[in-house]
């Protein structure tokens, strides 16, 4: 199975809190985001968003903990964005491969970066 992922990011926007949920599999974070109640509206992807994630409210990310998501650092959402950006734009947007792969080894060969 795979991991599905919420960083301890919370921002503030449009009066709430939010963090993010993501997984290298997209399809089962579709799948965990439904069980968390989250609908498949929510979803972004590229190119709105930099890279595959719902956004959630921080209320609702103990929720998410008790079902099974792993706590990520920021390495991990780093890693994980970039990973994740490179694959779903190779079957969903091919036109943007290139954005993406030059993103992911550009923020590789600098130690990292934000991942928002």
């Amino acid at each position: 199975m795979a991991t599905v992922y919420v960083d301890a990011a919370i921002h503030a926007w449009r009066g709430g809190t939010w963090c993010h949920l993501f997984s290298e599999d997209v399809d089962a974070l579709h799948a965990f985001a439904a069980r968390l109640g989250v609908p498949r509206s929510r979803f972004q992807c590229p190119p709105r968003a930099s890279w595959p994630h719902y956004d959630i409210s921080s209320v609702k990310r103990p929720r998410a903990l008790a079902l099974g998501a792993v706590e990520a650092d920021r390495r991990t959402v780093v890693r994980v964005a970039h990973e994740v950006t490179v694959a779903w734009c190779r079957v969903h947007r091919p036109d943007l491969v290139g954005w993406a792969a030059e993103r992911r080894d550009r923020r590789a060969g600098s130690g990292g970066g934000a991942a928002r």
